[in-house]
């Protein structure tokens, strides 16, 4: 449940086991700029830390205090 986000975004694939690698590359290589794409705005939109800088800052400062 933790990496739903990769299926939400379509920037990867999820898989059950090593026999299914291949494929998995396969169908990326195959539809990369939509992978790419949605990786970076997934990124963008989830991972960027700037997003959470202002956050960060009034932790610690209420922490500090």
């Amino acid at each position: 449940d933790s990496f739903s986000y990769i299926t939400e975004y379509k920037c990867g694939l999820l898989i059950e086991s090593e026999s299914e690698i291949a494929d998995a590359i396969q169908k990326i290589i195959i539809n990369y700029d939509e992978y790419s794409g949605n990786a970076i705005r997934c990124y963008k939109e989830l991972w960027e830390p700037i997003r959470y800088l202002d956050d960060i800052k009034t932790r610690m400062g209420r922490d500090l205090v």
